[in-house]
């Protein structure tokens, strides 16, 4: 998920997720967190947008939305490796070997908004084509970003209004 939107976004979603997912097995959800972590930091710097760093930089050296990832596709690589091995080696004796799971929980039944979470990826989707493709053009990655941007919030917000006047 980092290599797609910025680790921030990913610890945010993953976290509650994990932490009910160790509830419901009784399984250490530790090691479970550290590994999201070192994945998501690892996989934030893929992407130019994956972490507020790499925007930073990559304006400081004028580097574009694609040469940023061409540039960083290697090093990602290996530090991904370097840190799924890692991540192994400690936590191998933490995972149980079987997790049982005894719920009737369907995921897509804790979506609250599904349609607002289906306009968010199509919107997260353009964005990153987008950024791509201005990269080609020069054009500045704030420039491209800010319509997406104001365009989800308009979106969130305006389902936000609407729901807390409908009664449930």
């Amino acid at each position: 998920m980092a290599v797609l939107t910025s680790n921030d976004v990913v610890v945010l979603c993953l976290t509650p997720i994990i932490c009910v997912f160790s509830d419901v097995t009784q399984v250490d959800g530790e090691p479970f967190l550290v590994a999201m972590f070192v994945a998501a930091n690892t996989a934030s710097m893929a992407l130019y947008i994956g972490n507020p760093t790499n925007i930073i930089a990559a304006q400081a050296n004028s580097i574009s939305f694609l040469q940023y990832s061409a540039w960083m596709a290697l090093p990602f690589v290996g530090a991904a490796v370097a840190g799924a091995g890692v991540m192994y080696l400690v936590s191998i004796k933490m995972i149980p070997r079987d997790i049982e799971v005894n719920i009737g929980i369907r995921p897509r039944d804790l979506l609250k908004r599904p349609g607002q979470a289906v306009i968010g990826c199509v919107v997260l989707g353009a964005c990153l084509v987008t950024l791509s493709v201005s990269s080609f053009f020069g054009v500045a990655v704030w420039i491209v970003t800010l319509p997406f941007g104001v365009a989800m919030l308009i979106v969130d917000a305006a389902v936000d209004l609407y729901s807390t006047r409908v009664p449930n």
